[in-house]
């Protein structure tokens, strides 16, 4: 028995699948070599419709708005910016153009480029 799982561990990683423990349920999964992730895609008991995946990137998520203001910045002004999509007093090009220059300026405001007073003011127009 242990020979063959060892077989089937070396198989796997031949073809580049990793066994890999996950972060939020503490179970094992396989993770092919096209994805990387530290969370599986079982359905968590506790709420069937969502995956140990779909509760990370959420909790990950969230925990970057918190402790960044770049991105707490960018989130409220998204969130603007939808709205006015959604009501059509934006138009989807428009939307669309505006989400590139948001996150040019986020990534501007990330590396220092910009202060946060002037991102602020930038990210609203």
């Amino acid at each position: 028995m242990g020979a063959f799982l060892y077989f089937e561990l070396f198989k796997c990683i031949e073809e580049k699948f990793m066994p890999v423990k996950c972060r939020n349920c503490g179970r094992w999964f396989i993770m092919k070599h096209t994805t990387f992730s530290h969370y599986c895609k079982r359905l968590i008991s506790s709420n069937p419709p969502k995956s140990c995946r779909d509760i990370s990137m959420r909790h990950t998520f969230k925990d970057k708005l918190k402790n960044d203001p770049v991105w707490e910045i960018y989130n409220r002004a998204y969130k603007q910016h939808y709205a006015r999509f959604m009501k059509k007093k934006m138009s989807k090009s428009d939307f669309a153009e505006w989400g590139e220059y948001a996150i040019e300026l986020r990534q501007k405001a990330a590396d220092g480029e910009l202060e946060m007073e002037e991102y602020q003011r930038l990210i609203k127009i």
